[in-house]
C-alpha cells in the first residue's frame, strides 16, 4: 500500500512539473492545433466530377441503402416483375469489357479490351426500380469468381475462376417469402448453394431478371508528399447470357429494360448508356456503374494527415520532459524524494502518455468528419465549353489518396485532393 501511494505521489509531482513549464503547454496545444489546421486542409481539398458543361451545381446526394447508408446503384437491367414466389435460371458463356485509355493523339480514341476485377454479371431479385432498394443477386465477376451479394454491404465467395464458352457459369437465384437463395452450377445438373439471405419486408412483387454492371478503373500512383494520387478511367462490361428460364408468376416473354442510374448530360442523353441485345435465345447485356456502398468523398482518414506533424511535435516535448532534469542536474533532488529510478521513469512515462492522449482526444473531437462538408455537397464540376458526348469519353480523378484503394466489392478509393476532370470530348 505503502509503493502505490508513493508512486501516486511520484506522479502528481511529474504532473506538477510538466503543467508549471509553459513552454511544454504551449507546445502540446500547437501539436493539437496543427492535427487539426492540416486534417481541415486535406480534407477541405476533396472534391468530385459529375458531368460536362459550362456551369457548376451541387453533385446530387447518393441514393440511402435499405440500412440507412449511402450506396452505388447503377446498372443495366432486363427484367420483368415476379409476383410472389419464383426463380431465374441462366448460363453465363462470356464476360468481355472495354476500359477507356487516355487520348495519345487528341480526338483518337484509345479503348483497351478487358474487365476490371470487380465488373459483375448475373442474375437478381430487386425491390422496385428505385435506386437504393432492397435487392439479392448471384452474379460473376472479373477476377473475383462467383459472388452473391445483398443490401449493398454483404458479399458470400463462390466458386473461383473466370467464365467463358468452355468454362461457362450456370446460376439459380430463388425466392420464397422473404428468403432468395442463389445457387451456382458448372453443368446445370450438379448445384451447389453459394448462400441464403433474408430481405425483410420484400414486397409480394417484385423485379427479376439479368444485369450488368463495371466500376471504374482505378490506378493509384504514390504521391510526392506521401499519399496517393488516384485516376478513375471509363469502364463497362458486357455478359452473354442463354438457357434463361424463368420459373412463377412473370411475364412470360415480355423483358423490359433499364439503366438504372444512368448518367445524364445536359441535354438530357444518357452519358456511357448500357444497352441489351437479344438473338434467339441468348441475351447480351452490357452495362456501366457498380452496385456497392458509396465511398466517394471524405473518409476519417482524409482528416488524419496532421498527426504525424504533431506526433514529431509530441515526441520532442517529451524527450524535454524526460531529459530535462538530467541536463540541469535536477534529478537528483527527483531520486533523494524516490530512490528507486525506474519508479521515476514510470511516472514520467505515465504523465506524458496522458497529456498526449488527452491532446489527441480533444484534435479528433475538434477535427472530426462530423465538421466536414457532407460528401452530397460536393461540387460538379463542367469545363466550360464542352460539349456533352453519348456513350464517349473518359473520366479521370486527381486527388490526394490516404490509402490504396482497399480490395472490395466497391473498386473504390477514398481521396481528397484536386478536383476530379474530364478529358475533352474525343470523335468517335
Amino acid at each position: 500500500m505503502s509503493g502505490r501511494h508513493d508512486f501516486t505521489r511520484l506522479l502528481r509531482a511529474e504532473w506538477t512539473k510538466f503543467r508549471t513549464v509553459l513552454g511544454w503547454v504551449i507546445t502540446m496545444v500547437l501539436a493539437a492545433a496543427a492535427v487539426v489546421l492540416l486534417g481541415l486542409f486535406s480534407a477541405s481539398g476533396s472534391h468530385a466530377s459529375c458531368g460536362a458543361g459550362p456551369v457548376e451545381i451541387d453533385c446530387p446526394e447518393p441514393p440511402l441503402g435499405p440500412e440507412g447508408q449511402a450506396v452505388s446503384d447503377k446498372f443495366f437491367f432486363v427484367h420483368q416483375p415476379l409476383q410472389g414466389d419464383g426463380s431465374i435460371t441462366v448460363r453465363v458463356t462470356s464476360m468481355t469489357g472495354q476500359i477507356r485509355l487516355p487520348d495519345l493523339t487528341p480526338g483518337v480514341r484509345r479503348v483497351a479490351p478487358g474487365v476490371v476485377p470487380w465488373a459483375k454479371a448475373g442474375v437478381i431479385v430487386k425491390d422496385g426500380m428505385r435506386q437504393g432498394s432492397a435487392y439479392a443477386a448471384l452474379m460473376v465477376t472479373g477476377r473475383h469468381g462467383v459472388r452473391m451479394q445483398h443490401n449493398y454491404t454483404h458479399d458470400v465467395a463462390g466458386r473461383p475462376g473466370g467464365v467463358s464458352k468452355k468454362d461457362p457459369r450456370w446460376l439459380r437465384l430463388t425466392r420464397s417469402g422473404d428468403t432468395l437463395t442463389g445457387d451456382e452450377s458448372a453443368d446445370g445438373r450438379r448445384w451447389s448453394t453459394v448462400g441464403t439471405v433474408r430481405l425483410a419486408g420484400l414486397s409480394d412483387t417484385v423485379e427479376i431478371g439479368l444485369f450488368a454492371t463495371s466500376p471504374c478503373d482505378l490506378l493509384v500512383k504514390q504521391g510526392d508528399f506521401g499519399g496517393s494520387i488516384g485516376q478513375c478511367r471509363f469502364t463497362e462490361a458486357t455478359a452473354d447470357f442463354d438457357q434463361v428460364s424463368l420459373q412463377g408468376r412473370t411475364s412470360g416473354d415480355a423483358w423490359r429494360q433499364d439503366d438504372v442510374g444512368v448518367t445524364e448530360a445536359p441535354d438530357g442523353a444518357p452519358h456511357h448508356p448500357g444497352r441489351f441485345e437479344r438473338s434467339g435465345g441468348t441475351f447480351t447485356v452490357t452495362g456501366v456503374g457498380d452496385i456497392a456502398p458509396h465511398v466517394e468523398g471524405e473518409s476519417i482518414e482524409s482528416t488524419l494527415t496532421g498527426v504525424l506533424a504533431g506526433l514529431v511535435v509530441v515526441v520532442v516535448v517529451a524527450v524535454l520532459f524526460v531529459t530535462a532534469e538530467y541536463r540541469r542536474g535536477l534529478i537528483r533532488t527527483t531520486l533523494l524524494a524516490s530512490p528507486r529510478r525506474g519508479r521515476a521513469l514510470a511516472a514520467k512515462a505515465v504523465v506524458i502518455a496522458a497529456v498526449t492522449f488527452v491532446t489527441g482526444l480533444a484534435a479528433r473531437l475538434r477535427g472530426g468528419p462530423g465538421r466536414h462538408a457532407h460528401p452530397a455537397r460536393q461540387r460538379q464540376l463542367h469545363p466550360a465549353g464542352e460539349p456533352a458526348h453519348r456513350g464517349s469519353g473518359w473520366w479521370s480523378a486527381s486527388r490526394r489518396c490516404s490509402r490504396p484503394p482497399p480490395s472490395s466489392p466497391s473498386l473504390s478509393a477514398r481521396c481528397s485532393g484536386a478536383a476530379p476532370r474530364r478529358s475533352p470530348p474525343p470523335s468517335r
